[in-house]
């Protein structure tokens, strides 16, 4: 395991647009299965002051673990843009993908994320995902770094072969060089079979960063690949349903997040397809343009049949955008995007049919609905 010498848990950073939430909750799962105290700070699901919590939380967390704890840490835009965590000392630092249209891809997120990196003080250790495009401008100081690199290139440290992507993501493992853990163990090269019993190739990746980073910490690579196993349906997108018909939920706050949804569930046994989206108000008007082209190449493909657009707003221009595909076979509708709105759909599903909930992290009051909703319909016909 790692150093027990230190006078602090071990404090892993997660930093991107795209993954940090699954990567985050994969590593919780090993380190819980483990026994080793462990917590994941989210701001954006823990916090009613975004912008105060990380002082006080790192201070609380820090207080309630041992020194054999580990925090996780979710470093989203909003503590990039104020600094909150440049001050902390990570001992791992974690690059998931940078979607286009995200603060994190923007040259001040860049500068962030680079201050981020070489303002920490003492060694680390940095997990670099060379697969994403950003990856040539994240600048770092070799000198206090243990630089170690994951992808599907043949170049990369660690990366992945054989991937097969159904409702479930198996591949092997491929630690290419050796690697030095935190206790100054050898970590050998291997290849592992591993399956993540969750649909969409992104989990590789995920899997990818959280295997690598348990071995680091000395976790034994047969109780990594167990734990992974275990995990059922609980990382990014999620299965709520899966009977007669079918309902997916995916947090869809960038077009990467779209693309990765879409992707995951084209293996998926389905007829008609029921799509239910909104677009966050925050979003640039080009990035939007960008995510109605995605849902428009991918409602063909997929042969999406009824498309639900959720705003207030009303928004016109949305729809227009989506015009070309209205026909005989693809029904578009406006809606407000209220509880009673996605009953309704709910209530609509038929044998053979799939919903996808492809909805921002603003609907979060929603999603925590919809099961309350299927319980009621499933509980329904079997009475």
């Amino acid at each position: 395991m790692f150093s027990l010498s230190t006078k602090k848990p071990l404090t892993i950073g997660i930093f991107g647009s795209n993954g940090k939430t699954s990567t985050a909750n994969m590593l919780y799962c090993i380190f819980n299965q483990r026994g080793i105290p462990v917590d994941i700070i989210n701001v954006k699901k823990d916090a009613d002051d975004k912008k105060n919590l990380p002082d006080t939380e790192q201070n609380k967390q820090l207080k309630k673990l041992d020194n054999n704890g580990i925090i996780i840490v979710e470093i989203d835009d909003e503590l990039l843009k104020n600094k909150k965590v440049n001050d902390w000392n990570f001992d791992i630092l974690i690059h998931c993908r940078i979607s286009e249209g995200s603060y994190e891809g923007t040259d001040e997120g860049i500068n962030r994320i680079n201050s981020l990196i070489n303002q920490n003080k003492g060694m680390k250790t940095v997990v670099l995902n060379t697969d994403d495009a950003n990856w040539k401008n994240i600048i770092i100081d070799l000198e206090n770094t243990y630089l170690i690199t994951y992808g599907l290139g043949s170049k990369a440290t660690v990366t992945a072969s054989s991937i097969e992507c159904s409702n479930e993501v198996c591949f092997l493992y491929c630690l290419q060089r050796s690697l030095t853990g935190f206790n100054n163990e050898v970590i050998e090269p291997m290849e592992v079979p591993v399956t993540i019993k969750s649909p969409g190739q992104y989990n590789v990746y995920n899997g990818l960063a959280a295997i690598t980073t348990s071995l680091l910490c000395g976790i034994p690579s047969d109780f990594v690949i167990s734990s992974l196993n275990s995990r059922i349906n609980s990382l990014g997108l999620k299965i709520l349903y899966e009977n007669s018909f079918g309902v997916v939920d995916n947090v869809c706050d960038t077009m990467l997040s779209f693309e990765s949804g879409f992707e995951a569930i084209q293996n998926m046994p389905y007829g008609n397809i029921y799509l239910v989206f909104d677009l966050p108000e925050s979003n640039l008007s080009y990035i939007n343009k960008k995510i109605i082209d995605i849902i428009g190449a991918w409602s063909l493909t997929l042969k999406i049949s009824n498309i639900y657009f959720f705003s207030g707003r009303k928004d016109k221009s949305v729809l227009d955008g989506l015009c070309y595909l209205k026909s005989d076979l693809c029904n578009i509708v406006c809606l407000e995007g209220s509880l009673s709105d996605i009953e309704e759909i709910i209530y609509s599903l038929k044998a053979g049919d799939m919903l996808l909930f492809f909805c921002s992290s603003s609907y979060n009051i929603i999603r925590e609905k919809i099961v309350e909703t299927l319980d009621t319909k499933i509980l329904g016909r079997l009475s």
